[in-house]
């Protein structure tokens, strides 16, 4: 099976995880990389818009640190890499060495993308991130594009799952967890693949939740990979109207969330 992978950064090490376990498997061949560039005027105002302050924060986490220990807090993720032997700096890196074509584009959705995608003819685009992918790029690989999106779908759809989720619970500590799916042309609207549901732990931190699930998303997409190879997952289509879309959380809200989990305490 052929597989291109779409980045955010060349130094996401969910990306590079991704990377490197499905190049270690015998009948998958990554065929490319393609990484977002890191400033254009029109990412610049996308980002904003949808993450307001924090996004210098995530700037921090996921480019400049992303191996970095964040607020005192262990970096499961982190230990993932260490464990499997992560010996490259950025996927630029890992493009030299194993001779995977790297491709560096302003947009997901642009020509030059589409055309280069083509080119490749993968079976699959294995989606680590990067915002909305466009019907002109979901319709070239042969079985789709695959994300894995955190949060229960259909159930919670968008942004901030985690706290919305938290927030909508009555009584006990609601089930969190990750979902993977196809991507189509809505907002984490396509047929899922499989789930990986988990329990909160009462007075565990927001970030520790988040932390927890990394290396489980890692797994979830590298494995669903090999069972796609295989033939062996099958894809269930969700009802448009059995969730919601949820967008970016007011910062007072996001709060109230970390303060009903800490209470559980």
């Amino acid at each position: 099976m052929r597989v291109a992978l779409f980045a955010p950064t060349s130094r996401s090490l969910y990306s590079r995880l991704v990377a490197s376990a499905i190049i270690q498997q015998e009948k998958i061949e990554l065929v490319g990389i393609f990484v977002r560039h890191l400033w254009s005027i029109k990412r610049i105002r996308t980002d904003l818009r949808r993450e307001g302050p924090r996004l210098l924060q995530k700037v921090y986490e996921k480019l400049i640190a992303p191996e970095a220990i964040s607020q005192g807090e262990a970096n499961p993720l982190v230990d993932v890499a260490n464990e499997r032997l992560l010996n490259f700096r950025d996927l630029i890196d890992m493009s030299r060495r194993s001779g995977i074509p790297f491709y560096r584009v302003r947009d997901f959705n642009s020509k030059r993308t589409e055309a280069s995608l083509k080119g490749l003819k993968p079976d699959l685009v294995a989606f680590t991130g990067g915002g909305l992918i466009r019907k002109n790029i979901l319709t070239v690989p042969a079985q789709g594009v695959l994300n894995c999106h955190s949060g229960l779908l259909p159930r919670f759809r968008g942004m901030d799952t985690l706290e919305w989720t938290i927030l909508e619970a009555q009584g006990a500590l609601p089930q969190v967890g990750l979902t993977l799916h196809f991507m189509d042309t809505g907002v984490d609207t396509g047929p899922i693949l499989r789930q990986h549901r988990v329990e909160l732990n009462p007075g565990e931190s927001l970030n520790a939740v988040r932390k927890r699930l990394e290396p489980e998303m890692v797994q979830l997409m590298c494995q669903g990979v090999v069972d796609l190879q295989r033939g062996i997952l099958k894809a269930i289509p969700q009802e448009k109207s059995a969730g919601r879309q949820y967008f970016v959380i007011h910062p007072r809200l996001q709060e109230k969330a970390e303060m009903k989990l800490q209470r559980s305490a």
